[in-house]
This record gives structure tokens, C-alpha cells and sequence, in this order.
């Protein structure tokens, strides 16, 4: 049974109103940028994180605290140390070594809990952008449908030049920022390459 062309492309769009949920693309590219303008503010997205889906900002806060409170309670000991035997300007320069061991661990636990913080905002970005994954995935075909039905002679330049993953992705999204453009197109010829 041969089905024509335009009939055939029916699963590759979702002009379906039953399967339509509202126009999701847009919510999700504002979102990506969202958290990529935030990934220059470290305190605005441990702040809006968890509203754009980013997972781990708990996390951030107890570890904090749990570290801050261990240093603290250290430099505690430290402190009633140095009263019930004695004050010695040794004991206050150990004091203060322990205070500052106390602040660099803190601060470095601090930073390796934001990284994971900024992993997991890549993620969110990641699921977000499969909707371009889809749509330049339908340019693609259309492009390569439009190609093989005009009959001419293909060679793999040619079909490189017809079904470049960038220059569909210009024409579709305008307004896409550069760098979101670049990642999916590495994305996808990483993934043609694997195949």
C-alpha cells in the first residue's frame, strides 16, 4: 500500500488537535534561557532553581550547614581549649588554623555541591530541548524527502549540502541564542557519526 508523501509526514508533526498540549516549545526555549542566563548568577539560581526543575538545591543547603556547623562546633572546642589550660600564643595560631581549615573545607564543599547543582541544570536544558530534536529532525527528512524526489543524480556532498543539520536549524529558530544553535547541531552530527 503506497500512501501518499503529504499523508505519510502525519506522525512527524503534531498538527493532531488531540494530541496537541499547547505550544510547549516555546515555554521550554524560555526556560533553557532562563537557566543559562542564571549560570552567570550562582545565588539567582540556588534561588529560582527548583522552579525551572533543577534538582539538588536542598542538597546545597545541608551540606552547607552541616559542614558550617561541624566547623563551628570545632571552633568551639578550640576556644575552650585555650580558656580552661591557658592562654599561649601557639594555642591562638592553631585556633586560627582550625578556623581557616574550617572556612576553606566549607567553601570547597560549597563549590563541588554547586557543580553538581550546574550538572543537573544541563540536564533540565538536555530534556528541554527535544522538541528541537524533533523539529530538526522533521527538517531533515523534509529536506531529504524534497531532495530524493526531485530525482537527481546524489552524491554524498551533495546530500551533506541538502541536509545540513545547521543551516535548518538557522532557518527554523531565528532567535535561538548561538550557543544553544551550536550545541544541538554538535549534538546531532556527534550522533550521525556514532551511527
Amino acid at each position: 500500500m503506497n500512501i501518499p508523501a503529504e499523508q505519510n509526514k502525519s506522525y512527524l508533526t503534531d498538527s493532531n488537535p488531540e494530541t496537541k498540549k499547547g505550544n510547549t516549545d516555546e515555554i521550554e526555549a524560555g526556560k533553557n534561557e532562563e537557566i543559562f542566563t542564571l549560570f552567570e548568577k550562582p545565588l539567582l539560581l540556588l534561588k529560582q532553581g527548583k522552579e525551572l526543575g533543577v534538582n539538588g538545591i536542598k542538597t546545597f543547603f545541608i551540606i552547607l550547614t552541616l559542614f558550617g556547623i561541624t566547623n563551628f562546633l570545632l571552633l568551639i572546642v578550640g576556644i575552650l581549649t585555650i580558656y580552661f589550660t591557658g592562654f599561649e600564643w601557639a594555642k591562638l595560631s592553631v585556633l586560627f588554623g582550625v578556623f581557616l581549615l574550617g572556612i576553606v573545607h566549607t567553601a570547597i564543599a560549597g563549590v563541588k555541591t554547586y557543580y553538581y547543582i550546574l550538572t543537573d541544570a544541563l540536564r533540565v536544558v538536555f530534556e528541554n530541548l527535544a522538541p528541537y530534536f524533533k523539529t530538526v529532525s522533521v527538517g531533515i527528512i523534509n529536506k531529504s524527502e524534497s531532495f530524493f524526489l526531485k530525482n537527481e543524480k546524489s552524491s554524498d556532498e551533495k546530500i551533506a549540502k541538502a541536509v545540513d543539520v545547521g543551516n535548518i536549524l538557522n532557518e527554523k529558530y531565528k532567535g535561538m541564542p548561538k550557543l544553544l544553535r551550536k550545541g544541538i547541531v554538535l549534538l546531532v552530527k556527534k550522533s550521525r557519526s556514532l551511527a
